[in-house]
Order: structure tokens, then C-alpha cells, then sequence
């Protein structure tokens, strides 16, 4: 460990833990305790909690005030305007003082030994290659235990992009992990004003075109059958503004993968003019957002259909 402190140490910002595991919460005072349980539990104690809230009004501040009193771990808490977990994210990056940086949802949970484990697999690749490395993604489990996702990785682990990962080794499901604080800087979430939410995805995406993620099977976080009460859930069909960065992103940023997953291209391709259409984007905006005309064109023989449903959607 002291050898691994000491890369912290030299790093151009101040690292004083191992990892900084940020919470964003959005009255979610019911629910917060599986993380400050989970927190507890560890095995690996070198972490610090740093919590933005999102504006809550429940009771979330002297829940917390409470847990900083009697935690033996280190609570930041800082509350913010209701701006949106995206932003709360930039937020807690600029605070963060972890050389790893993880994200705990506030209704989440993860196992005892989650944070060892992972350290423990970063230190399995070899130093000289680690600058290449994002960080650990692991499997997630049930409540009631079940794995979730069916797809195996190959052990004892794979090295892909998130994007390979996702469209060539077809790991689909939920995953969870960490990553170098340092690399999490490099992609701020965009301030868009209107909204709330920005896919997740395309930030992991973009981190992929740089760097590789290691994956492995085990099992460290935790889902739990009331996960409709997310952060990040709300009802997704309604989100048409944040819905159509997501579809953009697909179309002109993944176009490689397009015969991998045809029927993506095809479902962002209706998405994108239907989602525009939504949020008022007009026609000709919304084909000029698509870079390459071969999407451009896919985008153009899908109108009819994305007009349907927007129409649809409007009446509901």
C-alpha cells in the first residue's frame, strides 16, 4: 500500500485517500443508509464520502449531520441547487481527493470487500500499462442474489473499450466500478440549461475512445428491487431532451459498431427526429446534428415513423 500512496502523492493533484466515493441524492433520506452501510462494512478503509445533494427537502441534511458525528470514515456534504445529477457530478470531481473515483448511488449498496476487490484488480495490471487503464468495472447482483446479465466474461477478465464492451463482447447489463479521478476530469458533463439529466453513457463512451476498462465477473454491487425509486429513473420517455444527445451520440459517434447492433441504428435513427421533434428542434436541425450522411440518410427514411410518434406522444 505505501508504494501505491506514493503514485498517489506524486500526481499533479492533492490525493489524501484511495478513493472518494461520491453520492448525489435527491430526497432520497429513506434510502441512503444501504451506502452508509455499505460504507461501514468495508474491508478497505482508505476512502472518503462525498455527498451533493441535489436540493432535496426531505430530510437527507440531518441524516447526514448525523452519520459525519458518529462515522469513522471521512463525510463531505455539500447541497446544491436542483440542477441534476450531471452536474452534481462535475461538482464532486472538482472536491474529490480520491486517486479513484466511484459512484454509489443513494439507494445503492455494494459488498463488503467491493472496494478491496477492485484495488486489488487495478493492482493486477502491471504499472507501466496503467496509464492506459480507466479503471474496474465488476458485475452487479439482486437483492435476493441473482447475477444480473447472462453474458460471461472471459476469465479472469477482459480489457476492452466501453464500446467494445458493450457492442462486440455484448456485456449489457449493469455494471458498476471505479475509475482514476484523474481521467473522470477529463469529461465534465455538459451544462445544458432546461436539463436535468445527461446520458451516462456517452460520458463512459467518450472515456472509451482513450482508455481501456478492465472488466470482471465478480459480483460488488448490489440492485434492489424497488430501483424505480432511482436517481436516475424517472420516466424515461418523457426525458425527449435528453433522450435526443444519447440518440445523436449513437449515430455519430458509434457508427462503427452499426452492423453489431443494427437495430440500435435503426431505433436512434426514429429516436433522434422523434425526440427533436419533441423538444422543438426543427427538421432540418435535427438532420443537420447527423455527421454522416449514410446515418443521415437512415435518419431521413425513418421520418415517417418518428413522426407518428411524436404525434402520438403529444396526445398522450
Amino acid at each position: 500500500m505505501v508504494g501505491f500512496l506514493t503514485v498517489c502523492l506524486s500526481s499533479r493533484n492533492i490525493i489524501k485517500y484511495t478513493f472518494t466515493v461520491f453520492t448525489s441524492t435527491f430526497n432520497r433520506a429513506a434510502s441512503m443508509h444501504r451506502v452508509y452501510e455499505s460504507l461501514q462494512s468495508q474491508t478497505f478503509r482508505d476512502f472518503e464520502w462525498l455527498i451533493v445533494d441535489d436540493g432535496s427537502e426531505d430530510d437527507t441534511a440531518d441524516l447526514v449531520r448525523k452519520w459525519i458525528k458518529e462515522a469513522d470514515f471521512p463525510i463531505e456534504y455539500i447541497k446544491q441547487n436542483h440542477a441534476g445529477k450531471h452536474i452534481a457530478w462535475n461538482l464532486a470531481l472538482q472536491k474529490a481527493k480520491g486517486y479513484f473515483f466511484t459512484i454509489a448511488d443513494s439507494d445503492g449498496a455494494f459488498v463488503p470487500n467491493a472496494l478491496e476487490k477492485l484495488l486489488e484488480v487495478w493492482k493486477g495490471i502491471p504499472e507501466e500499462d496503467r496509464q492506459g487503464y480507466r479503471g474496474i468495472s465488476c458485475r452487479c447482483t439482486t437483492d435476493d442474489g441473482a447475477v444480473v446479465g447472462s453474458t460471461e466474461i472471459p476469465a479472469p477478465w477482459l480489457d476492452a473499450s466501453e464500446a467494445d464492451a458493450k457492442y462486440v463482447h455484448k456485456l449489457k447489463y449493469e455494471m458498476w466500478g471505479m475509475s482514476r479521478t484523474e481521467v473522470f476530469k477529463q469529461y465534465p458533463n455538459p451544462n445544458i440549461a432546461g436539463m436535468r439529466f445527461y446520458p451516462e453513457s456517452i460520458i463512459w463512451d467518450k472515456m472509451g475512445e482513450k482508455y481501456l476498462t478492465r472488466y470482471i465477473n465478480d459480483p460488488l454491487r448490489i440492485l434492489y428491487s424497488d430501483q424505480s425509486n432511482a436517481t436516475t429513473v424517472k420516466n424515461v420517455n418523457n426525458r425527449y431532451k435528453e433522450n435526443y444527445y444519447l440518440w445523436r451520440h449513437i449515430l455519430n459517434d458509434l457508427k462503427k459498431y452499426a452492423f453489431n447492433e443494427p437495430l440500435m441504428f435503426a431505433k436512434a435513427a426514429i429516436g433522434i427526429m422523434r425526440d427533436g421533434l419533441l423538444s422543438e428542434r426543427r427538421y432540418v436541425q435535427i438532420l443537420r446534428d447527423v455527421k454522416f450522411l449514410s446515418c443521415r440518410a437512415l435518419v431521413f427514411w425513418g421520418s415517417p415513423i418518428a413522426w407518428v410518434l411524436a404525434k402520438k406522444a403529444k396526445t398522450k
